[in-house]
Parts: structure tokens; C-alpha cells; sequence
């Protein structure tokens, strides 16, 4: 678990630094530490997601993909992907949880 944690964090700050560069502004050091931030966050939530995923929809069969697609999609994503990654973002950037 915790190298797949460790790879998806530095897949997050390899991307956030190559987009910084791609982006020509110079490097900002404090969206990386967001990145290093959210990949770990995000890192925990998609391991322990698909390991749930595994147990509770074991097949290959055509349904099941569909229903882990169906479920990673409508609950996951907005649950666990996009209202995290907001609230890490306001808390961040010191704008609270209302923010």
C-alpha cells in the first residue's frame, strides 16, 4: 500500500512541476508542496477505494466491469476525488472549509 501511495504522489508532483516548467512562469514551490499534499491524500483514498472495489465486485465478467466503472464514476469521484480535492485546496490556500 504504501509504495502504491508513495508512486501516485510522485506522479502528482512530476505532473505539477512539469506543468509549472511547460508553463514557463517559473517553479512555485508552494504548488508543489500542494501537489505533494493532495497526492498523498488522493494516494490513500484510491488504494483503499479499489482495494474495497476488489472485495465487493470480484469479477471480469462484462457487468462487473461495468458496475465497478458505474460506482468508481458516481461515487467515488465525486466523494472521494472531487470534494476532497477541494477542501485540500481552500484548507491550503487558507481559505477554511467554507472557503
Amino acid at each position: 500500500m504504501l509504495a502504491k501511495v508513495v508512486q501516485g504522489c510522485g506522479f502528482n508532483v512530476a505532473a505539477n512541476v512539469l506543468a509549472q516548467w511547460l508553463g514557463g512562469g517559473g517553479l512555485r514551490w508552494r504548488a508543489v508542496f500542494h501537489a505533494l499534499v493532495w497526492g498523498v491524500l488522493r494516494g490513500l483514498f484510491g488504494v483503499a477505494w479499489y482495494a474495497w472495489l476488489a472485495v465487493w465486485v470480484p469479477g471480469r465478467s462484462p457487468r462487473d466491469v461495468l458496475l465497478k466503472v458505474a460506482l468508481d464514476q458516481f461515487a467515488y469521484t465525486p466523494l472521494f476525488s472531487v470534494a476532497p480535492r477541494l477542501l485540500t485546496i481552500a484548507l491550503l490556500e487558507g481559505r477554511g472549509a467554507a472557503g
